[in-house]
């Protein structure tokens, strides 16, 4: 069984040898024994704790700390249990009695851990429905041998090691358009299932930004996660390895994303009664722009069936993706909403839980935010949801003023590096600004950053 190693927290950490990370995939019926596992674990302990490990007034038992470890539980369905646990990463320290090993655990963050957890299971839903459907339909064995594989290749594109605030809201990132491109970009869909009517849901992205999608919030995040971490990273060599060796008649499958003659992947997405349904998707990248597109199960694929909507799709793709990037370039000469242009001090995260839109500035800037102010962020989240607070000033030991906002399904942290600041110059007025997000066509958010003393 294939095994990935992993660290957990800075570079500067040093581990314990072997595999960092190890999941186990508990069925609490029937018995341990039964579990299906990738990695090391202790499968009674994990058991036990999972059914007799009722620590809290509210719920079961949902982590365990040790000082070399961490594990994290999740019931994402009935009678099953998904572990994961972590290795904390160390720092030796001399002393009068000789060099000491310290655990740094603070660099592990539960609410990071567990949501990883999550995301992993959304993936594996995405792809396969649910554990008790493969249980149900191909039997425990099976379902053993697909998480193997499965763990193993989505370890291999995730990086689970590392996370923080954006990695608990696992949002998508919505591109702002244009009302007259992005209603041609909706013209463009619906000719399109117009003249397939076998096509079942649409979505167009755009250098991994959602601009439309038709399927559900959720079954969004899901395929929007399932593109940019596994199936698009990589594309550019795929598509000009493809391009070189194909003929003229084949040409138009190097634009699909797949092998074959038919190239797919089966998913799985809500249908109308919220039930999970098998469909085809078939995702479609040209210049920068991908158009995924779901098909039922039932449907019958053909080559001239891809070849019939690539007919639809090139021409109107290619001249989209372009106006698309000389409307995102006007707007960064400009000055206008790039990810760290203007921002001279502040930087912000922010999330809406809505329709989990997410914008940051916090990564990808030539000043880089620490990892110390980014676990402040996740703790002042998790501190801001159980006292149902909606505003909160934190001040760090780098000299950082981090101001956190919550209100009407929304989420705004605004990270201010002003060296020797102090409470009164950071709520005075040349510390109040006025952040506008834009997020969809007609999607404007104002957040006013005013610090209370």
């Amino acid at each position: 069984m294939g095994k990935k190693k992993a660290r957990y927290g800075p570079d500067s950490l040093r581990h314990e040898k072997g595999p960092i990370i190890r999941c186990v995939f508990c069925c609490l019926h029937p018995a341990p024994d039964q579990c299906c596992k990738v990695g090391r674990m202790s499968l009674e302990g994990c058991h036990g704790i999972v059914q007799w490990g009722t620590f809290k007034k509210d719920g079961d038992c949902d982590g365990v700390h040790t000082q070399k470890t961490r594990q994290v539980y999740i019931q994402p369905e009935p009678d099953i249990w998904m572990v994961m646990t972590v290795g904390v990463g160390w720092m030796t320290k001399k002393r009068e009695t000789g060099p000491v090993r310290e655990y740094q655990s603070e660099a592990v963050q539960d609410v990071v851990l567990r949501e990883r957890l999550v995301s992993l299971y959304r993936a594996f839903a995405l792809q396969h429905a649910s554990f008790g459907d493969v249980v149900s339909t191909s039997g425990l064995p099976h379902l053993k041998s697909t998480l193997d594989d499965f763990i193993n290749g989505y370890l291999s594109s995730v990086d689970v090691s590392r996370g923080d605030i954006l990695t608990v809201w696992s949002g998508v990132s919505f591109l702002p358009l244009d009302r007259q491109t992005f209603l041609r970009i909706h013209c463009c869909l619906s000719l399109l299932q117009a003249s397939f009517p076998n096509i079942s849901h649409t979505a167009f992205f755009y250098n991994h930004h959602v601009v439309w999608c038709g399927l559900g919030m959720e079954d969004l995040r899901s395929l929007s996660q399932y593109l940019n971490k596994q199936l698009l990273p990589g594309r550019t060599d795929i598509t000009s390895s493809q391009t070189s060796t194909s003929s003229t008649t084949t040409s138009y499958l190097s634009r699909f994303i797949g092998i074959g003659v038919t190239p797919c992947f089966k998913i799985h997405v809500n249908g109308e009664n919220g039930e999970r349904e098998p469909h085809h998707l078939l995702v479609y990248t040209l210049a920068g722009a991908t158009v995924c597109l779901t098909l039922p199960e039932m449907a019958k694929l053909s080559p001239s069936l891809y070849e019939k909507i690539d007919r639809v799709l090139e021409a109107k793709v290619s001249q989209l993706a372009s106006d698309i990037g000389e409307q995102i370039n006007r707007k960064s000469s400009s000055g206008g909403s790039s990810d760290s242009g203007g921002m001279g001090s502040f930087r912000y995260v922010y999330h809406n839980h809505m329709n989990l839109a997410t914008k940051s500035t916090v990564h990808g800037s030539n000043q880089t935010i620490s990892p110390e102010v980014m676990r402040t962020v996740a703790d002042m989240h998790i501190d801001m949801k159980k006292c149902k607070s909606s505003e909160l000033v934190v001040k760090t030991s780098q000299d950082h003023w981090v101001v956190g906002r919550s209100g009407d399904g929304r989420e705004f942290y605004v990270i201010v590096s002003h060296k020797n600041a102090n409470l009164v110059e950071v709520t005075g007025k040349s510390f109040r600004a006025h952040f506008i997000l834009t997020y969809d066509i007609g999607d404007f958010v104002v957040l006013p950053i005013t610090l209370c003393s």
